[in-house]
């Protein structure tokens, strides 16, 4: 996640499902999260961020810990193992 990915995704998701209505928006502290032009953006739109303090994830938002993790983790091994068989296939067929 970059700055401009993270720009447009508060544009096209955030501003757009939840309108001018107040939103509490929890993320974690990396930087592209914290610019000023990312808080500006979501002050302009009603978006209050709510900010993660490092190492406080597993405690404020335990489903990125448990669910969420394992989803990653699977769409990790089923990407690989396809990018795999796709590499394989290519191999085989020159």
């Amino acid at each position: 996640m970059n700055n401009s990915l993270f720009e447009r995704y508060i544009t096209n998701h955030l501003i757009l499902v939840f309108g001018s209505h107040p939103t509490l928006f929890t993320h974690n502290l990396m930087g592209s999260h914290k610019t000023l032009t990312i808080l500006k953006l979501l002050q302009d739109n009603n978006i209050t961020p709510s900010l993660i303090p490092t190492g406080c994830t597993s405690l404020i938002k335990p489903l990125d810990v448990s669910i969420n993790n394992l989803f990653k983790e699977l769409m990790r091994d089923l990407t690989n193992q396809n990018i795999f068989e796709l590499e394989s296939m290519e191999d085989f067929e020159k």
